[in-house]
């Protein structure tokens, strides 16, 4: 330009225009897993200038509807994308694409018995998504073709198993295995009586259960057992044993045990009770009893309980029964009782008369014994005692004290022993008296004397003579006197005098002079005599008394 100084400058103006810049914007091909959720929908462009970056950007890129693989592929559209109005934006599209999710599907392993129809293949599995469930699967699981046991396992396959065109299915396989059908087997146990084992017997018969017309037997006849050995009724009977045979038999088995029931009856035990016996008054012994027909080890120590015998405890009440009582051996046996006798024999009774003594002239009652034996509750109230020298007659010396006929409690349970007493008639002592005057005898006064306290008898003979019938000087016969005393009345210092006359025949004479019971004196006559004792007479009044009598003596 010349310098500013020589112009002078008109100027006109007019205008510059901008116009706005190319920019291209390619939208990136995009894809998802069926179910996920859809990345940002990214894009790449060209044509920023003026130091312009991607802020300009605004809004943002679309894709079709849609959430199937087989929907897909979804156009990438501009949608909202703009750029600011310096440039004018040109858009290239792309494909969204939705790939198939990945499903797991196991297969169960499975079994059926040999003869039934296939169960239902099942499976599981994991990985469906989208809110999916099992109504997506069509088709079914499949498996190797076979229907017997030897030709398994048998492999199960995906078959036409589908979840769709959205997932991918990843198969895990398995097996169906084919089981032996357990068969039936008919078989019957026998009773049998209890033997202390488990053992038994029985009859096999034909097969149950076989699948048409398959060949398959039994075989071999079993060994029976119960399932423990007691006695009972309707018991299981357990059989083994058995084994199959035939074509198809690997297609079967039977059961380990085989079942059926029978009964054990009791078995017959033989108890004989043994005889036995006590003393009247013991305790029983025990009941002891033979027994025979213990089986299978069995022994004594079953028994259970004791035998009883029939009550009663007296000798004469017997023999009694023993009987089972309570005694058992357990339910495996049945007791066939035979019973026996116990029997109560006399206890030994021992009854002893009383030694006893008297003086002559007197009449004793015996009533003296001792019992040795008797059983508690028993007793002997009274024993008949006998001897020839309680008479007032006998001369002195000894006697036997005869015991016999016990009365009393329960004396017939006792086998009684009578042991004899001794009875002993003492001599009475010589009195003093006056001897008889003259040959023959002839009436006169004798005078008793030294009657003293305590001393109940006395007599008078003349002197040297015996008691009873004698002979005196000249032939003539001493007579002895009895006097008997019956209730002396006079007091204790009246010192009265019982006096009397003795006449042949009666002898009896008048009262004593003080009054008292009258006082008779007797006189034996061709018969030897004795003196008899005093009678009514209180201790206390036993004193001294002098007695006078007078007799007439006569011959025989």
């Amino acid at each position: 330009f010349p310098p500013a100084g020589n112009y002078t400058i008109s100027f006109n103006g007019a205008n510059l225009t901008i116009t706005p810049a190319a920019l291209s914007v390619t939208a990136n091909a995009l894809s998802k897993v069926y179910g996920a959720v859809d990345p940002a929908l990214t894009f790449t462009h060209s044509g920023l200038t003026g130091g312009d970056d991607a802020s300009i950007f605004t809004g943002a890129l679309v894709r079709a509807a849609g959430e199937t693989v087989a929907g897909g592929p979804y156009a990438i559209t501009q949608g909202s994308l703009a750029a600011t109005s310096n440039y004018i934006l040109s858009f290239n599209g792309a494909n969204f694409t939705i790939t198939p999710a990945a499903l797991s599907v196991t297969a169960d392993a499975l079994s059926k018995i040999y003869g039934d129809a296939d169960p239902a293949l099942t499976f599981g599995f994991t990985g469906l998504t989208n809110g999916d469930d099992a109504s997506v699967f069509t088709g079914a699981l499949s498996r190797a073709a076979g229907e017997t046991v030897a030709g398994g396992p048998y492999a199960i396959t995906q078959g036409t198993l589908s979840a769709g065109s959205n997932y991918t299915i990843s198969f895990n396989g398995a097996n169906l295995v084919i089981t032996p059908k357990v068969l039936s087997v008919s078989v019957s146990a026998d009773d049998k009586v209890y033997d202390g084992t488990v053992a038994a017997t029985g009859t096999v018969g034909g097969l149950g259960g076989i699948v048409g017309g398959d060949d398959v037997t039994a075989s071999g006849s079993g060994s029976f057992a119960f399932n423990d050995a007691n006695v009972g009724a309707g018991k299981a009977v357990n059989v083994t044993g058995l084994t199959l045979s035939g074509a198809d038999a690997g297609n079967y088995t039977l059961s380990p045990n085989a079942a059926t029931s029978a009964s054990i009856t009791p078995a017959a035990l033989s108890v004989s009770a043994d005889a036995l016996s006590k003393t009247y008054g013991e305790a029983d012994p025990s009941f002891t009893f033979n027994f025979a027909g213990f089986v299978g080890g069995d022994n004594a120590s079953l028994f259970t309980g004791a035998l009883a015998r029939a009550a009663g405890e007296t000798v004469a009440g017997g023999p009694y029964a023993i009987g089972q009582g309570t005694l058992s051996a357990g339910g495996n046996y049945t007791i066939n009782f035979t019973g026996a006798d116990f029997t109560i024999t006399p206890a030994a009774l021992t009854i002893t008369a009383n030694d006893a003594q008297k003086d002559e002239g007197d009449t004793l009652l015996l009533s003296g014994f001792s019992v040795a034996g008797l059983v508690a509750g028993d007793s002997v109230s009274g024993v008949s005692l006998t001897s020839p020298g309680t008479v007032a007659s006998a001369a002195p010396g000894t006697y036997v004290i005869t015991a016999s006929n016990a009365a009393g409690t329960g004396l017939s349970n006792y086998a009684i022993t009578y042991v004899n007493g001794q009875l002993t008639v003492i001599e009475m002592p010589l009195v003093p008296s006056n001897p008889l005057p003259g040959t023959p005898p002839l009436p006169g006064d004798i005078t008793l004397t030294s009657f003293q306290p305590g001393t109940l008898q006395n007599a008078w003979r003349p002197e040297d003579q015996p008691i009873g019938k004698g002979e005196g000087a000249g032939g003539f016969w001493t007579l002895p006197i009895l006097l008997q005393l019956g209730g002396f009345g006079g007091g204790a210092d009246d010192g009265g005098l019982v006096t009397g006359s003795i006449g042949q025949g009666d002898g009896q004479s008048g009262g004593p002079n003080d009054g008292s019971d009258e006082e008779r004196w007797n006189l034996f006559t061709g018969q030897a005599g004795r003196f008899g004792s005093y009678t009514n007479i209180g201790v206390q009044d036993l004193r001294p008394l002098p007695v006078t009598g007078t007799f007439s003596a006569t011959t025989e």
